[in-house]
Formats: structure tokens, C-alpha cells, sequence
């Protein structure tokens, strides 16, 4: 897994590369990939987003070294790509539109829509549904009829589902079988790991605020984490992943790693971080590491861990 379709399994990382390709597909005011801003700012208004929402995932790619920008009075009113900005966004449109990956995606999603119809009592819904729920989306890009179509025979074909096709068009009431209901939650813990996070889009704190929960008789003292400490457990998380699967572990390794790792992009990339938390699960990658084969790149990643979650 290369290290873009790596972010892409988290909310937090899917929603900057989306603004990154946009920002890429806008049109460049000179021959230096500088970039008005004002189209993603219309676009997040129209999505009923505020403006702080694309500044500060504004600020988030810049820490990525992905862009620079200069905030003025007025506000973020261009900013420069860098080529590692322009580098992930066309990474990310290539993966995005690879014919075979988004063909296992919509199996896979077509699958895990109708698991929970069939939990919430709809055992035979209308696949029209699927296309507007949030399965219904390749890292973002709305699956095509013709994939819808293609998916649900090809599950129905692998027994994974029951139902009637008319000719050349999509299982129209598709019901999940025995069999597709074992395959999805053979798959559960890391599906819902993925699938539940909040797409919210956050500022970072950059005051080392408090969070109390003064009534609760569990409370307890929360530090939120400095600008400067979330950039530090970026660039840890960014060469943890490039590191991870040469360090020699087993591919469920590096699937529990991965999924630790958009924990802590999410963390990171909420209102007010907690060190302790991010800290934890710093560790939790440290152990995983630790399986690897390769001592010399096991000690390289357990060093970039350390690093990135001293002081928290």
C-alpha cells in the first residue's frame, strides 16, 4: 500500500487529498503552480462547511510540505503547490481511477451496505440506495451505474448475494447471503474502524488549552498538543508508513498499523489533540514494528516513533 492510499483510509487524510487534487485541477495563476483559493472556499459554502474548515485543512497540507501560503488580513488568498503536493494529487487520481482497484471497492461497498440493511431489517433493499449512501463513493468519487451494475452481479455470480438482474443491469433488490454476511464481518473490526470516523473538519489548537470535565468522577487533565508537536507526529506518521512493510512484518501487521495510524491522523486533526492519547497510540505502532524481521529498519522506525511523540 503506497503511502497516499495509506491516508486515504482515514477521513481526515482522504478530505486532503481531495483538496490538494482540487487545488492542482484549478486554474494556476502564473508558471509557478500558484493557485487562488477562492473555488475551494465557494465549494466547502455550498457544502454548508465555514471557511475555517478549508483553512484549516489549508494549514495541514502546508505542515505535509505539500503547499505554502502566506495568510494575509483578508485571509488565505493563494497558495504555491510544492511537487510533493503535486506528486500525491496525481498519485491519488491515478489510484482513484484504476479500473480494477475501483472495481473491489464496489464488491466490497455493495457488501457492506447491505450488511447494515439486513441489521437494521431491510433484507431486500433498492440498490438505488446504495448510490446515495456513504458507501455509494471510491475515496470520494461516486461509483459509475455501469460499476453498480457490474458489482452486484458479480456478487451475486460469487454467491455473496441473491436477487434478479434484468438483462445487462444491476441485481435491483439485492439480498446478502449467508456467505457475504461471513465475509464482511470476517472483516468487521477493521471495517468499522475505517467506515465510522467522523468526516467533521477541525482546527488545531495551537494554545495548549485545557479540556476539563469538571462533573465527571472520571475526569481527567487533557493537554491539547502545539502546532509544532502535530507537525512533528505527521512527518513520524509519514515515514511510518513508508518504512512499515519493509520492516519485514506480516501483512495483518501492517493492516493493524495502518488503521492505528489514521487513529492518530484523526487525533491530530481534531479541535484540541491530546498528547496522551496520540502518545499511546505512538506506542502501540512501536510494538507492532517490533514483529518486523529486519532489526535495521525495525530500530530506524522504533527511533522516528520516538521522536515524533517525545514531550507528549
Amino acid at each position: 500500500m503506497s503511502k497516499v492510499e495509506s491516508l486515504a483510509q482515514s477521513k481526515t487524510g482522504l478530505r486532503h487529498l481531495q483538496l490538494i487534487t482540487a487545488l492542482l485541477d484549478s486554474e494556476h495563476l502564473d508558471g509557478n503552480r500558484q493557485v487562488g483559493t477562492s473555488a475551494v472556499y465557494e465549494a466547502a459554502k455550498e457544502r454548508g462547511e465555514p471557511r475555517s474548515s478549508v483553512t484549516g485543512d489549508l494549514g495541514a497540507l502546508q505542515d505535509r510540505g505539500w503547499l505554502w501560503f502566506e495568510e494575509m488580513n483578508a485571509g488565505i488568498l493563494t497558495v504555491v503547490l510544492n511537487q510533493e503536493g503535486v506528486d500525491a494529487a496525481e498519485e491519488f487520481k491515478e489510484v482513484r481511477s484504476n479500473r480494477r482497484r475501483r472495481n473491489q471497492g464496489a464488491r466490497r461497498a455493495i457488501l457492506l451496505w447491505l450488511e447494515g440493511e439486513y441489521h437494521e431489517g431491510r433484507n431486500s433493499p433498492n440498490i438505488v440506495g446504495f448510490t446515495i449512501s456513504k458507501y455509494g463513493n471510491f475515496m470520494g468519487d461516486p461509483y459509475a451505474e455501469f460499476e453498480v451494475d457490474a458489482a452486484t452481479r458479480w456478487c451475486r455470480e460469487e454467491g455473496y448475494l441473491e436477487g434478479t438482474a434484468a438483462f445487462g443491469g444491476p441485481v435491483v433488490r439485492p439480498q446478502i447471503t449467508s456467505k457475504g454476511l461471513a465475509y464482511i464481518e470476517g472483516e468487521d473490526s477493521t471495517s468499522s474502524a475505517t467506515d465510522s470516523r467522523s468526516g467533521d473538519i477541525y482546527n488545531i489548537n495551537n494554545h495548549g488549552a485545557f479540556n476539563w470535565a469538571m462533573n465527571s468522577p472520571n475526569a481527567q487533565l487533557n493537554i491539547s498538543m502545539t502546532q509544532e508537536e502535530v507537525k512533528g507526529v505527521r512527518e513520524m506518521l509519514d515515514s511510518y508508513r513508508a518504512m512499515i512493510v519493509s520492516a519485514g512484518v506480516s501483512d495483518e501487521v501492517a493492516a493493524d498499523a495502518e488503521i492505528i495510524a489514521a487513529e492518530i491522523e484523526d487525533e491530530i486533526s481534531s479541535a484540541a489533540p491530546e498528547g496522551g492519547k496520540v502518545k499511546a497510540l505512538g506506542e502501540k505502532l512501536g510494538e507492532l514494528a517490533a514483529t518486523g524481521t529486519v532489526t535495521a529498519i525495525v530500530n530506524a522506525l522504533n527511533a522516528v516513533i520516538q521522536q515524533g511523540i517525545a514531550g507528549l
